[in-house]
C-alpha cells in the first residue's frame, strides 16, 4: 500500500477508499474493483441527509496524514490502524451551514479552496506549514462541488469555484447545476458521486446515461485520457464522494 502524495489524484491503482456507509451497493461495486473500502458511519451531529459523507468527515492533506473531525472516531481508529497520521480538527461539526463545512476544502496541488468562516485554526495551521496559498470560495461546499479529473482540471456546476479554479490556471469544465440526486435536497454535487480509482479511471455512483451533461463529462474526461466507471445503474446520486486513501505498491 502506498500513500496519496496529491489528495484526490492516485498515480497508481486505488487500493484504499472511503465511502460513506449507506450505500452497500456502491461498497460492493468498489470491492469489485479490487479496492478496500473504510466505510465512514453517520454522525448525528451532521444534518441527517449528509451524516455518512466521508468529505464532511475526512480531509486527506497527502502522503499518511488526513484532517478528521473529532467525531469521525471510528474511520479515525481505522486509518491510524491502517499508519495514517490523524489530525484531529479542533473546530466541531454542527448540523447547520456552516458547521457542517469545516472539512469540505478542496486541495489542489498547493492550493485550498474553501471559505474563510469555515476555516479550523487547526487547518489555518496546516496550510501555513505546508507554505499553501488558500482561495476564499463564496462556495462552501468546496470539495464536494468539485471533480478533480487531474492536477490542472476538474469539472464543477459552480460558478465561483468555476471562475477561482480558472484563473489558477486550471482547464475547467463548467456544467448547469442540478441532476444528481441527494434525497432531503433538491439537488447533490458532481464531486459528491465520483472519484478517481486510477489515474485514467473515474468511478461514478451512477451512469451518465442518464445525467443531464452526461456527454459533455465524457468527452471532458476522454480529453484527459480518463475513462469513467459506472458503480451502478440509474442516476448520479452525491453520497459524499469517494475518496481514494492509497493505492498499490
Amino acid at each position: 500500500m502506498a500513500f496519496l502524495e496529491i489528495p484526490g489524484l492516485p498515480e497508481k491503482q486505488v487500493s484504499l477508499c472511503a465511502v460513506s456507509s449507506r450505500f452497500p451497493s456502491i461498497t460492493e461495486a468498489l470491492a469489485g474493483e479490487g479496492i478496500e473500502v473504510l466505510t465512514v458511519p453517520p454522525l448525528s451531529v451532521l444534518p441527517a441527509p449528509v451524516a455518512s459523507h466521508a468529505d464532511l468527515q475526512l480531509m486527506p492533506l497527502g502522503g499518511n496524514r488526513v484532517l478528521a473531525a473529532e467525531e469521525a472516531a471510528e474511520p479515525s481508529k481505522q486509518l491510524r490502524q491502517k499508519g495514517y497520521e490523524v489530525v484531529i480538527n479542533d473546530l466541531p461539526l454542527g448540523d447547520r451551514y456552516p458547521q457542517d463545512i469545516s472539512l469540505n476544502f478542496l486541495v489542489v496541488e498547493k492550493m485550498v479552496f474553501g471559505h474563510q468562516k469555515a476555516m479550523s485554526h487547526t487547518l489555518k495551521n496546516i496550510i501555513l506549514e505546508n507554505r499553501w496559498h488558500f482561495l476564499h470560495s463564496r462556495q462552501g461546499y468546496a470539495r464536494c462541488s468539485v471533480c478533480l479529473v487531474s492536477s490542472n482540471s476538474a469539472i464543477t456546476s459552480d460558478p465561483t469555484l468555476y471562475g477561482l479554479l480558472t484563473a489558477a490556471g486550471l482547464d475547467v469544465l463548467k456544467l448547469p447545476p442540478g441532476d444528481i440526486l441527494l434525497p432531503g435536497y433538491d439537488t447533490g454535487f458532481i464531486g459528491g458521486c465520483c472519484g478517481l480509482i486510477h489515474p485514467r479511471r473515474m468511478a461514478f455512483t451512477g451512469s451518465l446515461e442518464y445525467y443531464h451533461s452526461g456527454m459533455a463529462v465524457v468527452r471532458f474526461l476522454e480529453r484527459y485520457q480518463v475513462e469513467p466507471v459506472f458503480l451502478r445503474k440509474g442516476k448520479l446520486l452525491d453520497v459524499g464522494g469517494i475518496i481514494p486513501l492509497a493505492t498499490v505498491d
